[in-house]
């Protein structure tokens, strides 16, 4: 059994695909198994990964149709037999050091999560997001919030994972939820840890090439909603579980508030998922009961002014108002950008 189980989700990668695995091939710390999940793509990702799979057995593809990122992950993660679990996209690389870091750092017989910094690779460069060496005991864990730190932690690189506690307590991506469902994922996994240990490095490298997209970042107002309903009761069992006080709480209820005005935009953005006038009350009349408004009335003071203007016309019923308000706003919104692209 190797000591630790990489999982790549692969699709439509070939442009990055051997940096990536040629980056895994390198590691100094050996006992390795790498998961390779080919989700259906159409362009030469497959093969690639195949061919590292013959040429070094540690490599093993599984090829499946596109699923999405949520879907490949957790077939990942039912086809691992490491003790130890972490995730590397695609598109990204790590340097040679990195896993050995995340497992020396490791606490052996505690359920734990190792959480280390990465580079952030844009057009503007690399910039690097570190921590300092720091633990906290499930005692502590709320103070972790009101710092602000797991919050901005949501993503599955650059952490270390124990296998068998996933297993045990069916922690799992959600397929429904496309937007932080990996920051669900990591609230699942540490309501059933006692130690999170942030270590100092710099080791992997996060690709993030197209930081200005508008449009492909938003899905459905299903998805979006699940999301948010779906983040909002985790988060009532981290409450309950960490006795975290209202101040502890702000930063993941800002966060929680971003999933609603996600939500609620999603409507009204031009293409497939928009709806129209009457689908868009009913939907938003519906959605939010009185425990979602005072969630927000709570924390829009901490909110953009469109998205407390937004939460403010819901908490108070004036939904004519805000579909108006909404309509105009992505109207113009739209339009300028369309005289941009045209000029």
């Amino acid at each position: 059994m190797p000591k630790v189980s990489v999982v790549i989700p692969v699709y439509n990668a070939e442009k990055y695909l051997n940096r990536c695995l040629d980056s895994v091939v390198n590691q100094k710390f050996i006992d390795w198994e790498c998961i390779l999940i080919d989700d259906g793509s159409s362009d030469n990702s497959g093969i690639i990964c195949d061919d590292y799979a013959q040429k070094d057995k540690r490599f093993k593809t599984i090829h499946k149709r596109n699923g999405g990122p949520s879907v490949a992950r957790n077939e990942g993660i039912k086809n691992s037999t490491g003790k130890y679990l972490c995730f590397i996209d695609s598109d990204d690389w790590v340097d040679s050091l990195y896993l050995q870091q995340l497992i020396e750092n490791a606490i052996e017989d505690v359920p734990s999560l190792i959480i280390t910094g990465f580079i952030k690779e844009d057009i503007n460069g690399p910039s690097k997001h570190e921590h300092k060496d720091e633990l906290y005991t499930e005692e502590s864990f709320h103070k972790m919030f009101e710092e602000r730190k797991f919050c901005f932690e949501g993503y599955p690189f650059g952490k270390l994972y124990n296998i068998e506690l996933i297993n045990n307590n069916n922690i799992r991506f959600n397929p429904h939820v496309k937007f932080s469902e990996d920051l669900i994922f990591n609230l699942d996994y540490i309501l059933c840890i006692k130690h999170i240990k942030f270590i100092s490095g710099t080791a992997y490298h996060y690709m993030n090439d197209n930081p200005s997209s508008l449009i492909k970042s938003y899905h459905s107002f299903e998805s979006e909603y699940t999301g948010y309903k779906t983040f909002f009761e985790v988060l009532e069992k981290c409450k309950r579980k960490f006795s975290m006080t209202n101040k502890e709480l702000t930063s993941m209820e800002i966060g929680l508030a971003h999933f609603a005005m996600r939500a609620v935009k999603t409507i009204y953005r031009p293409g497939k998922n928009a709806k129209n006038a009457q689908e868009r009350k009913y939907i938003i009349t519906h959605s939010f009961s009185n425990r979602d408004k005072s969630v927000l009335n709570k924390i829009k003071g901490e909110l953009s002014l469109i998205d407390r203007t937004i939460c403010s016309l819901i908490i108070h019923d004036r939904i004519i108002i805000l579909d108006f308000f909404l309509t105009a706003f992505f109207r113009l919104r739209y339009n300028k950008i369309l005289r941009r692209l045209y000029k």
